[in-house]
């Protein structure tokens, strides 16, 4: 017995330990492990939107989008304002080529939202995908406004190929 199963054994309401076995299942390659375990946590987190949004996201990796889709409506009728699910709804879209959808989701997500400042940068990935080339470029360009740092090719010259500053 793992100590994940132990700690579902202890305490069946904490989402924390069904949700971690089950991914580790999932990579294990045991899908029906992991959607039982899933399922099993929206039986004892019926109110809790996470629970919703990690079943979404195993029919998202199985590539069950409209299953994923319908659980990620679940995940909004109890938080509507959930920005995670809000991207991985836009991933899902992508997936599916849907996407305008998928750009009008993540234009909407506040800034702040994403790690690392990325969001123009998801919306670039997105604009490529639908061969906008014009659109990715922009998103891109928006992308390295935020991170000024990235954007000037003589500084990162001068770190990674000069190290020395006395050569510059």
């Amino acid at each position: 017995m793992t100590l994940y199963e132990r700690a579902i054994i202890i305490d069946k309401s904490r989402a924390e330990a069904p949700v971690s076995l089950a991914y580790l299942q999932l990579a294990n390659g045991n899908s029906n492990y992991a959607f039982n375990l899933l399922n099993n946590n929206i039986n004892n987190n019926p109110r809790m939107a996470e629970s919703y949004y990690h079943l979404a996201n195993y029919y998202y990796l199985n590539k069950n989008y409209n299953n994923a889709l319908s659980e990620i409506s679940n995940a909004f009728y109890y938080y509507t304002n959930y920005n995670e699910a809000k991207i991985l709804q836009a991933s899902i879209f992508l997936s599916m080529k849907r996407y305008n959808e998928s750009i009008g989701i993540l234009e909407y997500i506040p800034d702040s939202e994403f790690k690392n400042n990325s969001k123009y940068y998801y919306i670039g990935n997105v604009y490529e995908e639908a061969k906008n080339y014009p659109n990715a470029k922009n998103s891109y360009i928006n992308y390295l406004r935020v991170k000024p740092h990235l954007s000037v090719p003589g500084g990162v010259y001068q770190h990674t190929v000069c190290p020395d500053p006395r050569l510059h």
